[in-house]
């Protein structure tokens, strides 16, 4: 994910993300150019290493 940030592919409520550290509310739409739309809904979780689960909603 973090190639297409730097390539310029990914929007943040109809805004270009250029930093992939950024941060996303629930509710924000996720703009990804080549794979469509989608909200965020909510952080679902942890893993042991520290990675995060989110719930993604998409549109059709």
């Amino acid at each position: 994910m973090a190639k297409e940030i730097k390539a310029q592919k990914v929007k943040v409520n109809w805004k270009i993300v250029t930093n992939s550290d950024s941060s996303v509310s629930p509710g924000d739409i996720i703009s990804f150019r080549g794979h469509g739309r989608m909200v965020f809904q909510e952080q679902t979780g942890q893993s042991k290493k520290g990675r995060l689960g989110v719930l993604l909603i998409r549109y059709l």
